[in-house]
Formats: structure tokens, C-alpha cells, sequence
């Protein structure tokens, strides 16, 4: 690509461009596919000897979680459990493609509760076999979060069960 024995920069530089594109369509690709189908995300048969009584699966959990939240979130795969005969705890699961995007959403999560933009009351942060576990109270429950994997689990439970169901729950999601 010389012309008149100087080399030309601009071809170069567009086929470098090309290849940056293709490269990124064929990585972003596979990540549109996952947030436009949601699959369902595992929940535990039971949490504090209390069985699951009703679910949520894939896709309606996703836009349960996003109406709670009032956006939408880059959710590929969700679930939402109810435990006990009067739900005597909730678990919900968010599926983000990436370790890197549920990193990124728990980071924001816990940037908005500390903001008091939510209804919950940080009540502390724990690090329980090696993940960060934050607290809070709120509507009546105590609640628990935290990352594991591409999983955002978020656990709201009665606080006479709060104990043996974050362990039931972390058990379940640090051992996959």
C-alpha cells in the first residue's frame, strides 16, 4: 500500500476499524441473545425447612424484578421463590451475563440503598466464606444480598428464619 514510495495510512486503518467491529459485533451478539431470552435461574427447594410454594421463572421473574426496580436491568436469566405458607421468605434471583455486570449491579444496588433511595436501612456488611454479604431491614423483614458468580441473590426473610435461611441460601449459590 505504498504510493509513490510513500505508505498510505488511511486503508490501514479502516481494515483495523473492520476488524475492531466484527470482533465486537461477534462478542456483543451472544450477550443480546441472553437479555432478550431470560432463562430460568435455579432457586433452592427450600430455605429454613420452610419448601418453596410459589415461582417465578426466566422471563416473568426478569420483569417482576425490573417493575420492583422501576428499570430494566441486563437480566439473563432470573427466578423469584416464596417460601412458607405465608412467604415467610422471598429470594430473588438476577442472572446478568457476565461476573463483570453482576459485579457492576450489585456496586449500583448498594450506591442507591446508601443514597436512602430505597425502603431498606443498611444495617451492616458481612463477609461469610469469602463473600460479601451487606444487611439490611425493611417492610417488616430482614434482607441480605450479595454476588455470587453472575447471580445477584437477594433474600428478604422474617427474622425468626433470616439466620438459617441466608445460610440455606448461601450454601445453595456459593456451592455451584
Amino acid at each position: 500500500m505504498k504510493q509513490d514510495g510513500k505508505l498510505r495510512i488511511g486503508p490501514m486503518v479502516l481494515m483495523a476499524l473492520g476488524a475492531v467491529l466484527l470482533i465486537l459485533a461477534v462478542v456483543a451478539a451472544p450477550i443480546a441473545l441472553q437479555l432478550m431470552q431470560p432463562v430460568a435461574a435455579s432457586l433452592p427447594p427450600e430455605l429454613g425447612g420452610m419448601p418453596i410454594q410459589e415461582a417465578l421463572y426466566a422471563a416473568e421473574a426478569v420483569e417482576m424484578i425490573d417493575r420492583m426496580h422501576s428499570k430494566s436491568f441486563p437480566l439473563s436469566s432470573g427466578a423469584v421463590g416464596a417460601y412458607g405458607p405465608f412467604g415467610e421468605a422471598i429470594l430473588y434471583i438476577s442472572g446478568a451475563p457476565t461476573k463483570g455486570m453482576a459485579a457492576r449491579m450489585t456496586v449500583d444496588m448498594t450506591d442507591r440503598i446508601a443514597e436512602n433511595e430505597t425502603p431498606f436501612t443498611p444495617m451492616g456488611e458481612e463477609v461469610i466464606d469469602g463473600i460479601r454479604v451487606y444487611i439490611l431491614e425493611g417492610q417488616g423483614q430482614q434482607h441480605f444480598y450479595f454476588q455470587s458468580g453472575e447471580l445477584l441473590v437477594w433474600l428478604a426473610a422474617d427474622a425468626w428464619l433470616a439466620e438459617q435461611a441466608l445460610e440455606d441460601c448461601m450454601h445453595f449459590y456459593t456451592a455451584e
